[in-house]
């Protein structure tokens, strides 16, 4: 399941997260696994998918690993250094090469801002500019590259578009030229004509910067299009991880096999000639299963 240390840019190890629901169960509380005992790897200029429907627990992976917010158990480690541990001052440092782009582009943004302003603001914060005319030529140069015009980045965030924020928010987190992103469903707010120009800007960013990255999705054929390797979450564990192309073509989980099933096909004769979707039987998924390794690099939970 895990590449060797000397090869992994990510190593996430055990990690779990639990929350508590209050006026819940016999004692007035009950603890909710978002995330158990999860274990993966990224390697350098590999994009991970991590897909499940909403409530997996795939963001909060997301956001376990950057450390926005806590983790109860387990380990992350980047290039070897223990984020989880790591000071105030060591993970601000370390964040400049980890970056996230949320799923909605206009909450992350400022809007006391102008989207020059926020592009900017971690080149200042890192000291990375000179001077003003420099921040622009930075800015302007990365709206360039995400397909924005440099005379935009002197309006605010309500004069755009929904796939325009989403472009600024790729500007900002790609400014500091990281090494690693999150990017958490960074299509699912927008048209799908908008979705796919979107995707393949974070393509083309991947292959300028070498990025590596985990993509969150509920969507396969957007996870198959994006991501080397998949891992599919189901109540907060990984049931299956492997190549993106043999998890589509030979899916082994029950739950993976719902996922692929319910990809929509474009020609209605092979949709109609399609076996319908798998029901799901009770209690398939209570008891959690260790993933077993059933071909090179597939792994599926197994007694």
């Amino acid at each position: 399941m895990q590449a060797t240390p000397a090869t992994s840019l990510l190593e996430v190890r055990g990690l779990s997260k639990f929350f508590r629901l209050q006026g819940r169960g016999w004692g007035g509380s009950e603890i909710h696994r978002a995330v158990d005992d999860v274990s993966f790897d990224v390697r350098p200029d590999e994009t991970l998918g991590l897909i499940g429907e909403s409530g997996s627990g795939k963001s909060t992976i997301g956001r376990l690993i950057l450390r926005l917010i806590a983790a109860d158990a387990g380990q992350v480690k980047f290039e070897g250094e223990d984020i989880l541990h790591a000071s105030r001052d060591r993970l601000n440092q370390l964040r400049r090469r980890m970056q996230i782009v949320m799923q909605d582009p206009y909450s992350a943004l400022n809007p006391r801002m102008t989207i020059g302003e926020f592009v900017a603001e971690p080149l200042v914060v890192h000291g990375l500019v000179r001077s003003r005319s420099d921040r622009r030529e930075q800015v302007a140069a990365l709206f360039e590259k995400v397909g924005l015009p440099a005379d935009a980045m002197d309006r605010y965030p309500h004069q755009f578009s929904g796939g325009q924020r989403q472009r600024i928010a790729i500007a900002r987190a790609v400014a500091l030229k990281p090494k690693f992103i999150v990017a958490d469903e960074p299509t699912a707010s927008l048209d799908v004509s908008i979705q796919a120009q979107v995707l393949n800007l974070l393509q083309d960013l991947r292959a300028e910067f070498g990025l590596a990255m985990v993509f969150i999705s509920h969507d396969f054929s957007v996870v198959r299009h994006m991501c080397q390797r998949v891992a599919v979450l189901r109540y907060g564990r990984i049931v299956e991880l492997g190549p993106s192309e043999v998890l589509m073509a030979t899916p082994l989980h029950p739950y993976t096999r719902r996922l692929v099933a319910a990809v929509p096909v474009a020609d209605p004769r092979l949709e109609r000639a399609r076996e319908p979707v798998p029901v799901e039987t009770p209690g398939e998924d209570a008891t959690p299963h260790p993933l077993r390794e059933v071909s090179p690099g597939h792994f599926v939970a197994m007694p």
